[in-house]
């Protein structure tokens, strides 16, 4: 339950969310078993309104990154950001 969290991606659709966050754990299920979907809603005024899926929660940057880099490591962005 710490304050950091691994963004996977921002969707412009909420209802694809849950499909992403299945595709990537299904990829990496021990990654994922302790992780937990959180959904920020980000508007972006002319940009839109996206939905960013992130996993968390990390104690710390540093813990946030390592993760990342595992999902890195399987083609796939990610950014550690404080939730």
């Amino acid at each position: 339950n710490g304050p950091y969290v691994a963004q996977l991606a921002a969707l412009q659709s909420e209802a694809a969310v849950q499909a992403a966050w299945s595709r990537l754990a299904s990829r990496a299920p021990n990654l994922f078993a302790p992780a937990q979907l959180d959904v920020q809603r980000a508007d972006l005024g002319a940009r839109g309104v996206y939905f960013r899926v992130r996993a968390g929660y990390f104690a710390d940057r540093a813990n946030a990154s390592a993760f990342c880099e595992r999902i890195r490591q399987m083609g796939q962005d990610c950014i550690p950001v404080a939730r």
